[in-house]
């Protein structure tokens, strides 16, 4: 009750895009320091939007509440590294943000992202 409350204006009135429920991101990694994996690292990042939330500024419709999680890898030597990244790796369908029923964000569908460094 007294978190619905805090997300909505004087008149009652939500905020557009404020969720009416809990909101938290998290992240785990793994790094291997020795042996035959030296230089590997793994993990995943997860976020949750939890309850509805205003569509628009009058709140005249709600968004539901999503969950995402990314997966990454990559490994390192003395002078290079190279990372990897899947975003919504389990490619949820969401709406990110909203303005109005005409005009919605949806969140972004799978992406794989490769990154190559060199250090000199």
């Amino acid at each position: 009750e007294s978190l619905a409350k805090s997300n909505s204006n004087p008149q009652g009135i939500g905020q557009r895009g404020v969720p009416q429920g809990v909101t938290y991101k998290a992240i785990a990694k793994y790094k291997f320091l020795e042996g035959p994996l030296g230089g590997f690292t793994a993990g995943i990042n997860y976020e949750k939007v939890d309850g509805l939330r205003a569509g628009d500024g009058e709140d005249s419709f709600r968004l539901p509440g999503f969950d995402t999680y990314g997966l990454f890898f990559s490994y390192r030597q003395e002078h290079w590294r190279i990372h990897a990244t899947i975003e919504n790796a389990g490619d949820a369908e969401y709406v990110r943000e909203s303005v109005s029923t005409e005009f919605m964000r949806p969140g972004p569908q799978r992406r794989y992202r490769v990154k190559f460094s060199y250090y000199f």
